[in-house]
């Protein structure tokens, strides 16, 4: 809880495992797994909550930046009369959204190297070994053998944890169900240049 407000030069970041109260957010980057409960105005400022976003003042109003809200943004005005780009967005979650990111990368990265291992067996055994891996190891001097064993070992452990990593990215997409539906609430004004995204 901050009973002031929080103001930065945009290289300000605060992090909060629980909820973040504060007057205002001003040039700010604010990430909080709980609501984000703001009296004044939220400027030029990018905020996500993992629940809600509420400027909660008679005036109270977001102006510029960009706010997430998983499940609610609220506040008396968004924008402002100069057209300042201001987007807000409810329905996503960026926790879990990062880290489907980072699965999908590391499946790529094992992707990528798998083909190497691939390319690097073709240009030392050949593609007459996919014929008949066994029968083309079993006439194989025993420094090559090995050497092969250990190559096709290596390609069943990439094809083994790609495996894995896209169970547990289905894992992580089943989290991603809302468990109520988002909304933006404006109780006056959305100025031209403000974006209203509901996933």
């Amino acid at each position: 809880t901050v009973k002031m407000g929080i103001s930065g030069k945009g290289a300000t970041i605060v992090k909060a495992e629980g909820d973040v109260r504060a007057k205002f957010i001003l040039n700010s980057h604010v990430e909080a797994r709980g609501i984000v409960s703001v009296e004044d105005s939220i400027i030029n400022s990018k905020v996500f909550s993992n629940n809600r976003v509420l400027v909660t003042s008679q005036h109270g109003k977001i102006m510029g930046g960009e706010v997430l809200g998983l499940y609610r943004i609220e506040a008396n005005a968004v924008g402002s009369a100069k057209e300042t780009t201001t987007t807000l967005t409810v329905g996503r979650n960026l926790e879990l959204e990062r880290e489907l990111e980072k699965i999908r990368a590391d499946i790529n990265a094992r992707k990528v190297n798998l083909e190497e291992v691939m390319n690097k067996i073709k240009n030392t055994f050949g593609n007459h070994l996919f014929e008949d891996p066994k029968k083309y190891i079993e006439v194989l001097p025993a420094p090559k053998k090995k050497i092969c064993l250990e190559m096709l070992a290596e390609v069943s452990n990439i094809n083994k944890r790609i495996k894995e990593l896209a169970v547990i990215g289905m894992q992580v997409e089943h989290k991603l169900v809302l468990e109520e539906e988002p909304q933006i609430m404006v109780k006056d004004t959305v100025y031209p240049g403000t974006t209203l995204m509901i996933k």
